[in-house]
């Protein structure tokens, strides 16, 4: 079975959250599902490096990375273990929608109301206490 790292940004900019919706191509099991941006670890790379890195490949966004929220993971089609690392973030700039279909900012209730990935909505309610908290 298939273990791969993945990061995610929860970015909030005035008490609300950064979603992303991936395009109906995009990823095997997560296709159209919405998601908090970020993406694979690669090699050595650190938590925080890849998260920047993603964060700027797909939004062009800058990022301050504040602090682990959450770590979930979730089995695909039985043959894909997904596991997630969710840091709360905040944007140092603007952003541009490169690789998905479209983004909102959300309030932490409507979190629960979207249609996420999988690994991403078991982080919910941690996201939504530490949002509270800000």
């Amino acid at each position: 079975m298939e273990q791969i790292a993945v990061v995610a940004a929860v970015v909030v900019r005035d008490g609300k959250i950064l979603v992303a919706k991936k395009r109906s191509d995009q990823g095997r099991f997560t296709a159209g599902k919405w998601e908090f941006p970020g993406g694979k670890i690669e090699g050595n790379e650190s938590h925080v490096g890849a998260l920047i890195r993603e964060i700027g490949e797909e939004l062009r966004l800058q990022i301050e990375v504040k602090r682990h929220l959450a770590t979930t993971s979730h089995l695909y089609d039985g043959k894909i273990t997904i596991q997630l690392f969710v840091y709360l973030c905040k944007p140092t700039s603007d952003l541009e929608v490169l690789e998905h279909e479209t983004v909102e900012w959300v309030t932490p209730a409507e979190l629960y109301s979207l249609d996420l990935s999988p690994a991403d909505a078991k982080a919910v309610p941690a996201i939504v206490e530490a949002v509270r908290d800000l």
